[in-house]
């Protein structure tokens, strides 16, 4: 799996698109990659509550950062205030 972000280069095997609605704090999750093979951790969640821990710590890192669009090693980059690309 190729990301390109800020002309950096991203090689991951598997990355999850996690967007967060605003309102409502429901989150959608989508799988893209070749881990995404029997892989449950997709669809809908009700809130960040009920995401497993590690992935609710990714969030909570790429929303403490200032600067959105600037990847961190083994966690993730956010794209805008409700969208993030997790790393796994």
């Amino acid at each position: 799996m190729l990301l390109c972000s800020n002309d950096n280069l991203i090689v991951k095997d598997t990355i999850y698109l996690v967007t967060i609605c605003p309102n409502t704090e429901h989150v959608e999750i989508v799988c893209i990659g070749i881990g995404c093979v029997d892989n449950t951790l997709q669809g809908s969640y009700a809130s960040l509550s009920e995401l497993p821990t590690v992935i609710q710590g990714r969030i909570t890192t790429l929303m403490i950062t200032e600067q959105w669009g600037v990847p961190i090693d083994d966690v993730g980059v956010r794209i805008n205030e409700d969208t993030f690309w997790i790393y796994n």
